[in-house]
């Protein structure tokens, strides 16, 4: 019984032994890791902007809906529209929304294209 007690603590020994020369050499390892942790880091904050980008584009897009639309709009007798007629203020406000939208689609672009994130960073 000696003889199973004995190999039981030389295969715990050889285990702690294992162990022990793992973490003395373990530097090129724990770098390797944390590489990899800071890249998946950064991707994972990437992607949550992305979808926040993604969020913002349809409320840009949906308020460039609300507003581009005439303040008059006529029709012909085949009931086909003849004219549409826009008040300065509705121009401005149309105007305004695709600014914005094209803007948000620039850094949209920058991002996905050319691995620019700062616009979507800051705002």
């Amino acid at each position: 019984m000696s003889d199973q007690n004995e190999a039981k603590k030389s295969k715990v020994q050889e285990l702690l032994a294992d162990i022990a020369a793992g973490i003395k050499d373990s530097g090129a390892a724990v770098a390797e890791r944390y590489v990899t942790r800071s890249v998946e880091k950064e991707v994972e904050a990437r992607v949550d902007l992305l979808e926040k980008a993604v969020q913002k584009r349809f409320e840009l897009l949906a308020a460039l809906g609300k507003v581009n639309r005439a303040d008059a709009v006529t029709f012909d007798a085949d009931g086909k529209e003849a004219s549409a007629t826009y008040t300065k203020p509705r121009l401005e406000e149309i105007k305004k929304a695709k600014e914005a939208l094209a803007k948000h689609e620039e850094a949209l672009d920058k991002a996905l294209v050319g691995n620019d994130w700062s616009k979507l960073k800051g705002g």
